[in-house]
């Protein structure tokens, strides 16, 4: 972890670009989750940001017009982070097979809800006024784009599936907080 967190943090220094950091307070709030014994829902959570990230990385590590030290910082990541993906799928699952009917139930909806603050992370609203947009009006066109859905369907395709066939997506408020992300397949919806 440490290892790769420097291999990052040395890729941004050698970019001489200022890194977009996440909201305030947001941080220290994640630290804090991880020392809540939540279960199968942090396991969850843990996947929503891998395996988004790892399924970007990966275009980017197969993309020719990509710098090459990107992309072999990418393959790397990919390399690493699979040991995470399937430690948290196996957790995950097994989490839910120990839970009972209204824990399992809990542990969904709060996967749904963590997934629809999670996506509006993805894409820093400082970006906007960096290539001139207006960060609200960027926001806005951002949410309301098809592209913007396109491309939460492909980012999350394989995690989604997941979490269908390991019982992460029944009920009907996680269904609703699902659809709200816009990031279910066609066929889930």
């Amino acid at each position: 972890e440490a290892r790769h967190s420097t291999m990052f943090a040395r890729l941004i220094n050698k970019t001489g670009l200022a890194p977009y950091k996440l909201p305030k307070g947001f941080l220290g709030f994640a630290k804090i989750l991880h020392f809540v014994p939540l279960g199968p829902s942090v396991s969850g959570a843990t996947l929503l940001i891998e395996e988004i990230l790892d399924r970007a990385q990966r275009e980017a590590m197969n993309d020719p017009k990509m710098q090459p030290h990107l992309r072999q910082l990418m393959k790397i990541h990919v390399l690493e982070e699979a040991r995470h993906i399937t430690f948290a799928r196996l957790e995950m699952v097994e989490g839910m097979q120990r839970r009972g009917r209204i824990s399992r139930a809990w542990h969904r909806g709060t996967l749904a809800v963590i997934a629809n603050f999670a996506y509006p992370l993805l894409i820093n609203p400082k970006v906007y006024p960096a290539v001139g947009i207006n960060r609200l009006r960027g926001l806005w066109a951002q949410q309301t784009s098809p592209n913007y859905r396109v491309n939460l369907q492909f980012m999350s395709e394989p995690m989604i599936r997941f979490f269908h066939e390991a019982g992460m997506m029944e009920g009907k408020f996680t269904m609703a907080m699902w659809r709200a992300t816009r990031s279910l397949p066609d066929d889930l919806r």
